[in-house]
Order: structure tokens, then C-alpha cells, then sequence
């Protein structure tokens, strides 16, 4: 559509720059032809004046070759044949024409000068023959302008007019063809802008009623054809469309398979949408909740519902909060309601876990606990002191059998014991219930506090302790940093091989502008799995680091109460290892 005002145009162009052409021949042709008429007419003007100069009044005159007068006409007569010449070189005809009548003014020129050797006042036969020779020029002067030099003079104006009618007709006719090209091209023009706007505007109609068609969630239309801009668009458009449904069937496959319960919430705090979890967490289906308040399923009260909803809406998110909600029977499920607020759906959009199963083991573990600090707890303790009375032998002598029994007896509760309070260490830690008394310690006191207290457990082992002494003070609770260190120490002396060396040392180290101690416990066991390194810390998790050990197992208890009391400092504790060379625990504890 584009290219055919263009060819029409081009063509527009070519067929005026032919006539303007032709127009320019034309005009270049009038004025060779105007200025040959012009050349021959001052030249039959110069031929006149010569004539009535020389020929006519006084045909006896002495005429003088020097005579500056006739040196002009001369002269001018050189000059107009010489342009005449130049201009009539085309025209085969004239130019022999001007030849002719050159060498006839040349011939008169000629017998002037004889006029001029003969003398004015000599005998009658000299008169004669100057006569004779003035007729001579008188007859030579008429042949100038004969052999129809004039008659081509006339036929050059002709020409000049007629070539200036032509120029005027063909400027004219170049003037109409623009004008009709200028008025087609104005048609053509409007008519490919309405073909153009009308069936971009349908187009781009089909892809708006496609947006509201995807919005309203219905077929689109079929695919625009093409290879143009909006059929492009609209192909991918369709692709997006059909991104969008696979991507909001598997999101609503993920929410009707989610376990937890999803909804939102409208503006008056009624359910506007809820997925099939409802029936397990509220027993209820999720048709029957569309449409009723929130409010109604908690049994916390509708007031703190209230400004749970009323702190979403300024603040947008919020931390989950614990709620209790009622069930179709009445029972009281436990949640952990995590929310977020959409202004611009004026929407909140809410996720319900179920923790009522959690709240169940979390009690079950305080009735435990509970269970542990009293009820073995002092029984323990009472047997530990009979196990005392009777290894002091002040209520009557045992014989060797019954004190190895005794000693037994007191060795299974003493562990018993320490795994009671291993337990209630680690659960205080966790629940916060754990304090510490800082204070400044001396690094160097608690390595011989170590040494003494796990001296005579490596000798019998075959393990030598060595620590590197240090002047580091630490900020810290002494008792547990002594724990932490028996800890480490007794699990590097239980895994080392006999004649082993165990290694306790510290460095000093600054993070996030925090100077702290980095206390390291080094052994030369056969190491831990690569793997292993980041569980070690778990509670009740133990690693076998020899395979040909032998000695009781620990509770798993040891390590966990070592990362409860180090993050209480706010240091942190890991461990490097390399299977048969050993392993290095380190733990951080800030510098006084």
C-alpha cells in the first residue's frame, strides 16, 4: 500500500523531469535560434550602413583603406562572422550560407583597397575603371546578403517564437501533471490511512478484548494473522495468556494440596475464597465457609481478631501469631496464623498452620520434664546418698563382692544424674529459662581447672593433656565455660588412641568489631565424616569416630549443651576434622 503513491510518484517525477528537459532543449534551441536572427540582422544593419556609407552618395569619393571609420566596419564585420559562425556550426546549410557571404564582404573589402591605389584625378580610362569598380562594390555589397541569409534570419525567429509556445505548453502540461499525480496521491493516500486506521483499529480492538477476556478468565479469540507488529503482540499475548493458566492451575493445584490452611479475607472480614485444607483443620468444607466471618471461628475473642487485622492494614505483614479456633464439634484446634495485607485488593491473604499436634508434644515434654525434676530427680538424689552412706561403711562392712556392687550402684546414678541435668540444661537453654552470671575470667585458670579435673581420666586413657597458656580474659560465666571445656576435653580424650595427645589453646580474633577468644581443642583421633560435621551439635546425636571402640556411649547431650551455653555468650562453635588426622573444636567467646 505503502509502495504504490511511491511509484506513482516516482513515475510523476520522471515524466515532469522529461518535459522540464524537453522545455530546456526547447529553451536553449529559441535562444541559439533568437541569437542567430539577432547576429544576421546587425550584420545586414552593419551591411546597410556600409552600403549608404560607400556606395550611394558619392560613389567617385576617394575612399582610404585607413580610414578609421572603415577600420571599424571592418573590424565589426570580422567580429559578427566570427559569433555568427560559431552559432550556425549545427546547421550545415546556413553555415555554408555565412561562409558565402564572408567571402563576398571579404571581396568587397578588396576592391576598396584597389580604389584606393587608383588616383582620384587621372585620365578617363582611369575614371573609367574606377566606375567600373565602384559598381563592382556596389555589387559585391548586394551579394553579401544574398544566397538567403535573411530569409534564414527570418526562419531563426520563427523558430525562437515557435520553440517559446512550445516551452509555455510544456511548462503547463508539467504543471496539470503534478497537480493531477499531487490530487491521486492525496486519494490514494486518505484511502490507505482509512484502510490502515480501520484495520489497525480492529486489530488492536481484538487484543483489548483480549485483555478483558483474560481478566474475565474466558476463551480468547483466535490468533490475529501475520507478520506484523500487532499480530506479533498478539501471538505473544497468547503465549503469556497461556504461561498464566498453567501457571494458575498448578498454583491452585498447590493450594488445594497444601496441607495448611489457605484463605483470603475481604475488607468486612469474611472468607471470599478458602481451599479444601479447611475440612482437616476446621472441619469444615470451604463452600460453606465463603461468606462468614472470621471472627466467629476464633475462640480467643473477636477483639484481638480485631487488631490482628487492624496492625495488618498499617503495617502490611505481621509476625505469625498463635490463635486457637473452634472446630465444627466444638474442640479447640491450636494455629500459627501467618497474614499479609494487599492495599491494592484491599485483601488479606492468610496461611493457618495446624499446630495442634505440636502444642500436644510440647506439652507432653513439659509434663516429661516436670516428671524428671521431680519424680527422678530426688529419688535419684536420695539413692546417691545411700549408695554414699554405704561406701563409707559406718552402717556395717560389705564384703568385696557387695562394694563392687555398691560402687556400681553409685557409678549408674551418678549418670543418671548428670543426665538429668544435661536435660534440664539443654530445655532451659532453649526456652530462655537460662541465665548467666558474667564475669571476667581468666582463660588460663579454667585450662588448669580442665587439666585437674580430667587429669587422671587421660592418664588412665594413655592420653596426655597439653594446653598453651594464654593471657586472653574472657567475659563469661566461669561454670559454664568449664563446662563447655570438660565437654570438648572428655570427648577428645575418650576418641584419641593411647599415647594420643589432646591439645587446648586460644587465640585472639575480631568480628563485626567485637574482639573474642577462639579456644581450641585439638586431638589426634581417626576424625569425623566430612558429612557428619554439621549434625554433631543435635541433640541425641552421636558419631562413631573408631571403629574398634569400646567404651560406653554418651547421652549425645554433651555437644548440644556446649552450643546452648557458647550461643548464650553470643559466641558460636564448630568443628574441622579430617578423617585420620584428628579433629579441631573451636568455640569463640567475646574478650573482656
Amino acid at each position: 500500500m505503502v509502495l504504490v503513491p511511491l511509484v506513482l510518484q516516482l513515475a510523476t517525477l520522471f515524466c515532469v523531469a522529461k518535459l522540464e528537459n524537453e522545455a530546456e532543449m526547447l529553451l536553449l534551441e529559441s535562444i541559439r535560434a533568437k541569437k542567430i536572427s539577432d547576429a544576421i540582422n546587425v550584420l545586414s544593419q552593419d551591411v546597410y550602413d556600409y552600403i549608404g556609407e560607400f556606395g550611394r552618395d558619392n560613389p567617385q569619393r576617394q575612399v582610404k583603406t585607413g580610414d578609421e571609420k572603415l577600420q571599424v566596419f571592418h573590424r565589426r564585420h570580422e567580429l559578427h562572422y566570427k559569433q555568427l559562425k560559431d552559432s550556425v556550426q549545427h546547421d550545415a546549410k546556413l553555415y555554408a550560407c555565412v561562409v558565402a557571404s564572408e567571402q563576398a564582404a571579404y571581396k568587397t573589402f578588396g576592391l576598396i583597397r584597389r580604389l584606393e591605389e587608383i588616383p582620384e584625378d587621372g585620365p578617363d580610362q582611369v575614371q573609367k575603371l574606377r566606375k567600373k569598380l565602384w559598381k563592382d562594390v556596389r555589387k559585391d555589397v548586394k551579394s553579401i546578403l544574398g544566397g538567403g541569409l535573411l530569409e534564414h534570419a527570418a526562419q531563426q525567429k520563427r523558430i525562437a517564437e515557435v520553440d517559446a509556445e512550445e516551452q509555455a505548453r510544456l511548462r503547463e502540461l508539467s504543471r496539470q501533471l503534478m497537480i493531477l499525480i499531487a490530487i491521486i496521491d492525496t486519494i490514494i493516500a486518505i484511502a490507505v490511512a482509512l484502510y490502515l486506521t480501520k484495520t489497525i483499529a480492529r486489530r488492536l480492538s481484538i487484543l483489548n478484548e483480549n485483555s478483558l477476556r483474560l481478566a474475565a478468565s474466558v476463551p480468547l479469540h483466535s490468533p490475529l494473522g501475520g507478520n506484523d507488529e500487532i499480530a506479533t503482540v498478539d501471538k505473544t499475548f497468547h503465549n503469556m495468556a497461556l504461561s498464566l493458566q498453567e501457571a494458575a492451575k498448578k498454583e491452585r493445584a498447590i493450594i488445594d494440596n497444601a496441607r495448611d490452611f489457605i484463605c483470603s479475607i475481604d475488607a468486612n472480614g469474611k472468607f471470599s475464597a478458602a481451599n479444601p485444607a479447611s475440612q482437616a483443620v476446621l472441619d469444615r468444607s470451604a463452600e460453606s465457609l465463603l461468606g462468614t466471618y472470621f471472627a466467629d471461628y476464633v475462640a480467643d475473642g473477636r477483639e484481638n481478631v480485631l487488631q490482628i487485622f487492624s496492625d495488618l492494614r498499617t503495617q502490611g505483614d505481621r509476625n505469625p501469631v498463635e490463635l486457637k479456633m473452634k472446630r465444627a464439634d466444638g474442640t479447640i484446634v491450636h494455629v500459627l496464623l501467618s497474614a499479609h495485607f494487599s492495599k491494592e485488593e484491599n485483601t488479606t491473604f492468610c496461611v493457618i498452620h495446624d499446630i495442634t499436634e505440636r502444642r500436644k508434644a510440647e506439652m507432653l515434654k513439659q509434663e516429661v520434664m516436670a516428671m524428671v525434676t521431680h519424680d527422678l530427680r530426688t529419688p535419684l538424689s536420695t539413692l546417691r546418698h545411700i549408695f554414699t552412706f554405704l561406701e563409707s561403711g559406718k552402717h556395717g562392712k560389705l564384703d568385696d563382692k557387695g562394694t563392687d556392687f555398691v560402687h556400681a550402684g553409685g557409678r549408674n546414678v551418678d549418670r543418671l544424674l548428670t543426665l538429668v541435668n544435661d536435660l534440664l540444661d539443654v530445655e532451659k537453654a532453649d526456652s530462655g529459662q537460662l541465665h548467666l552470671e558474667k564475669t571476667k575470667v581468666a582463660l588460663n585458670e579454667c585450662f588448669d581447672a580442665c587439666v585437674s579435673s580430667l587429669g587422671v581420666f587421660a592418664e588412665s586413657k594413655g592420653v596426655t593433656l597439653d594446653f598453651i597458656e594464654t593471657d586472653l580474659i574472657v567475659m563469661g560465666d566461669e561454670e559454664r565455660i568449664d563446662r563447655i571445656l570438660n565437654n570438648l576435653v572428655g570427648n577428645a580424650v575418650k576418641f584419641s588412641p593411647e599415647g594420643g595427645k589432646v591439645i587446648i589453646s586460644a587465640d585472639k580474633s575480631a568480628e563485626r568489631d567485637t574482639e573474642y577468644a577462639i579456644i581450641s581443642v585439638k586431638d589426634e583421633g581417626q576424625g569425623i565424616p566430612e558429612d557428619k560435621l554439621e549434625n554433631i551439635f543435635e541433640k541425641f546425636h552421636q558419631v562413631e569416630r573408631r571403629s574398634d571402640s569400646n567404651q560406653e556411649k554418651g547421652s549425645g547431650l554433651g555437644l548440644a549443651i556446649c552450643r546452648a551455653f557458647v550461643q548464650l555468650h553470643g559466641g558460636k562453635i564448630w568443628a574441622e576434622s579430617k578423617l585420620a588426622e584428628g579433629s579441631v573444636f573451636k568455640f569463640t567467646i567475646p574478650l573482656a
